[in-house]
């Protein structure tokens, strides 16, 4: 069971149609306990039952039942964000989808509807609410996220055990001619699994369409008995690259043991190690380039400096 099996149920348990509350209450009750504040109506038809402020995965379920279409599937990015997949968001609308002819009709604010072919061999139903499988949800995320994402949600699903590579690339074989497919191809050759976040990749392909692609990942560095594994490294350059904020990293313990390892490389003057952040990795991307360019040219010109030093130079 993966965490959004249960954040379904348990949005399923506490959202409820006006059909399924007249089968054990009268409208009278139903209309006071929504007066007394302690239910919610959150859409025609469509109650919370619980006075607090419907969650994100509340919002979802309530929009799919209020379509009242019986093969509506969360899609895309809400499908990707409840399986658990790096590079969905909760800040955009929510996606459905239904090939029913009136589906684009049967949506409220805040959530988009496609309206697209059956996915009857495609899709995961939990507690009557049903998503796109994690293929599915993969393949349909690779051909309409942002060129980054697109890598971002395929490594997410094969890193996390969800899908296999192999099947990712007989997914995407098979919309060849549809809307994205060309994107997700692309999306797929830039695929490397050494990548051990969607903020790591991220700043590989950031670094990469730069110009200045690191030659190395998780890049194991030991100087004085000191080991320490770097995202990403120029190695010849002693540049190193570390993304910081990222979901990936476990324990405190551990992140903590790192940075101490990292500073003593530092101290010794053996590496150079750059940090970047989410926001410089996701808001400032010239920023990124511009830093690591530069720290490779003074790199550069220490190594020139040093082959001009060697005898019988």
């Amino acid at each position: 069971m993966f965490d959004g099996h249960l954040r379904i149920e348990t949005a399923r348990s506490r959202i409820a149609t006006y059909a399924e509350l007249r089968q054990r209450w009268s409208e009278d009750v139903i209309l006071r306990r929504v007066a007394a504040g302690e239910w919610r109506r959150t859409s025609r038809g469509i109650y919370l039952l619980t006075p607090e402020r419907p969650s994100w995965t509340d919002r979802v379920v309530a929009s799919v039942l209020a379509t009242g279409l019986r093969d509506v599937v969360m899609w895309g990015p809400t499908a990707a964000e409840l399986l658990g997949l790096e590079g969905a968001t909760l800040d955009g609308p929510i996606h459905l989808a239904s090939a029913a002819p009136a589906a684009r009709r049967a949506v409220g604010p805040g959530v988009v509807m496609h309206q697209l072919q059956a996915y009857d061999d495609d899709v995961v139903e939990i507690g009557g609410i049903r998503l796109t499988s994690p293929l599915r949800t993969v393949v349909d995320c690779a051909r309409t996220l942002s060129p980054y994402l697109a890598v971002v949600v395929i490594e997410s699903g094969v890193r996390r055990r969800l899908v296999a590579l192999d099947d990712v690339v007989a997914g995407i074989s098979s919309i060849h001619g549809a809307r994205g497919a060309v994107q997700a191809r692309r999306a797929l050759k830039r695929v490397d699994l050494r990548s051990e976040s969607g903020l790591e990749t991220e700043c590989r392909l950031t670094l990469t369409d730069g110009g200045i692609p690191p030659t190395s990942l998780q890049t194991t560095v030991v100087e004085h008995d000191t080991e320490y594994r770097l995202d990403m490294a120029y190695d010849e350059h002693r540049v190193g690259v570390e993304v910081d904020g990222r979901e990936g990293r476990a324990r405190e313990a551990r992140f903590v043991g790192d940075r101490r390892r990292q500073n003593a490389i530092v101290r010794r003057r053996t590496w150079l190690i750059l940090r970047f952040t989410t926001y410089d990795i996701r808001r400032d991307r010239p920023y990124v380039v511009t830093t690591v360019r530069e720290a490779l040219d003074a790199a550069e010109s220490s190594l020139d400096l040093a082959r001009l030093q060697q005898p019988g130079a």
